[in-house]
Order: C-alpha cells, then sequence, then structure tokens
C-alpha cells in the first residue's frame, strides 16, 4: 500500500534499500519459514506411512473411489504429485490457502458479528432460522444443514457488500475500452473500486444499511457485475466455494451459542482501514453473551 502512494519505493532496489523494504523481507521470511516447516513436516509423516496410502493417492487422482476411509488433502497430493514438483511451487500454492485464505475469512467473520450486533432484528431473524435446522441439538454442522441456512447465506453476502474482505482490485486492460467519451488503452492497469461501488446509490437502494433481503432470489435484480467481493471473470477468487462453506459452519455455530451486542458510544471507534484486507482499525469492542 506504501508502495502504491510512493513512486519512489516503487523500483525493488529502493525499495529493499528503505525500512519499510527491510521489513518486508522479515515478515516474508517468517511466513515462508512457517510454510517450509508444514511442507517438511508433511514429506516426513508420508514418508512413514505404508503404501496403500500412496495407492489411494493415485486413485484419487484418477477420479476413481477411494478405497481407504482416511482423506488425502491437498498438500499430500501436491507432495506426491508424479510430475515432482518443486518445494518452491508447492509452497507457493500453501502460501495461497494458509495467508490469502484465511485472513480474508477472518475479516469477513469480525465485520458480519459487527453488522448482526448492529442489526438486533436481523440476529433473532438469523437465530430463529439456525434453531429451526438445529433444535435444541448440540451436533455438528453437516453439508445439507448449510444448504437450509438461505438467510445466513444473504447477511454474510450483505455484509461483504458493505464490508468486502478485499476492497479493491487490480487488473490490467487486454483490450481497448470505451467508457463514456473515455478510451482506456489495452495494457492499461485498472483499479477497480469495489467498496465504493457496493454503496452506490446508483446500484444499490439505500447503500449503508444493512438489508439481508436484498438478496433474496425474489429481489435479484441489479447488474450481476455491480456485486463482485470475489471478483469476476477467470481471475475471480479460487476459494469462494470454499469460503463461503467456512463461513457459513463458523457463524452458524457462533450465532447457535453466543448473542452479540455493541454499545451504542463504541459504534464511533469503529473504522474501516484499509490495509490490502479490509479490516477495523481498532480492536472490535462486541459484547457477546452466552444464549
Amino acid at each position: 500500500m506504501q508502495r502504491g502512494v510512493r513512486p519512489w519505493l516503487q523500483p525493488e532496489w529502493t525499495f529493499y534499500l528503505s525500512k519499510l523494504g527491510r521489513q518486508t523481507r522479515r515478515c516474508i521470511s517468517v511466513l515462508h519459514r512457517f510454510t517450509n516447516e508444514i511442507i517438511k513436516e508433511r514429506r516426513k509423516a508420508l514418508q512413514r506411512e505404508s503404501q496403500p496410502m500412496r495407492e489411494e493417492a493415485d486413485s484419487f487422482l484418477d477420479d476413481e473411489p477411494a478405497l481407504s476411509k482416511r482423506r488425502v488433502s491437498f498438500l499430500d497430493l501436491l507432495i506426491q504429485n508424479e510430475a515432482h514438483l518443486s518445494d518452491q511451487y508447492i509452497r507457493e500454492e500453501v502460501d495461497l490457502i494458509m495467508f490469502a485464505g484465511h485472513d480474508t475469512t477472518a475479516s469477513a467473520m469480525t465485520w458480519f458479528l459487527y453488522c448482526v450486533a448492529e442489526n438486533q432484528h436481523v440476529q433473532q431473524t438469523l437465530f430463529e432460522e439456525i434453531q429451526q435446522v438445529f433444535g435444541d441439538s448440540d451436533r455438528d454442522c453437516t453439508t445439507q444443514d448449510l444448504t437450509r441456512m438461505n438467510y445466513l447465506e444473504c447477511c454474510i453476502k450483505e455484509t461483504l457488500r458493505l464490508y468486502p474482505s478485499v476492497p479493491a482490485v487490480m487488473r490490467c486492460l487486454t483490450d481497448d475500452i470505451q467508457i463514456g467519451d473515455y478510451l482506456i488503452p489495452a495494457g492499461t492497469s485498472v483499479a477497480l473500486m469495489l467498496y465504493g461501488m457496493h454503496r452506490s446509490p446508483q446500484v444499490f437502494e439505500d447503500p449503508d444499511e444493512f438489508k439481508p433481503e436484498r438478496f433474496f432470489r425474489e429481489n435479484r435484480h441489479q447488474n450481476p457485475f455491480s456485486y463482485l467481493p470475489f471478483s469476476a471473470g477467470v481471475r475471480n477468487c479460487i476459494g469462494q466455494k470454499y469460503g463461503m462453506l467456512e463461513l457459513k459452519v463458523v457463524l452458524s455455530t457462533l450465532i447457535r451459542h453466543f448473542h452479540f451486542s455493541i454499545k451504542e458510544e463504541s459504534k464511533k471507534v469503529v473504522i474501516a482501514s484499509s490495509e490490502i484486507v479490509l479490516k477495523p482499525k481498532t480492536t472490535m469492542p462486541l459484547t457477546i453473551a452466552y444464549r
């Protein structure tokens, strides 16, 4: 973000000579050591396991039913790939899941809890839906349960409209584009400000209000490209479906067991700060009580 507004930091050599560049190197080193350790430990574990494990992975790759009850993880498939992928390649894939995946999801969960705490009628409707699915049981959430929590999904989508985890994306144009009186040539880098578009009164009625019913099936009339929390097209988020599943499982569990609220004076300190991922500028001052 700092390099984006300081042109003299954009060249690699000047950036890494700066204090910010040195700090960046240290942070990246910590992340890579963490990921490399995961890969190293998993390699050792796979070596200790028997031959049937490798046969199971081959079966999985061939789209044949796995004979064993043990699940084969994505990391196992990368390590055991016949192409013998390099550790650097595997590390980049693990980085994508570990960091790009968890940070954005954590941000979405935080803003979701803030939105339902601020809108108690929404939280009550949400709790009633979840009660219809689970009743008084304490069982785990299943895939079938997720298909029945439609209002929860609408609440998540409305949260991502107001507080998209990634508030802006960059794209490089592959063709000339005419927008009104302006011709934008191919090769131009364009910033798409999703946070602003999602709050535009030209796109959404009462754009600053939290209204999950916008996403009821009968109310979906806006242009599909007016709502892009996961981007769109061939460069859209590869983890979109997984992220939504993760959000629904965790948030339904939290709403089942806890009630969230926020004091009126605390709302003033909740300010969104864009650090690539959209986060609260300070801690989120929620009050949590057992149901």
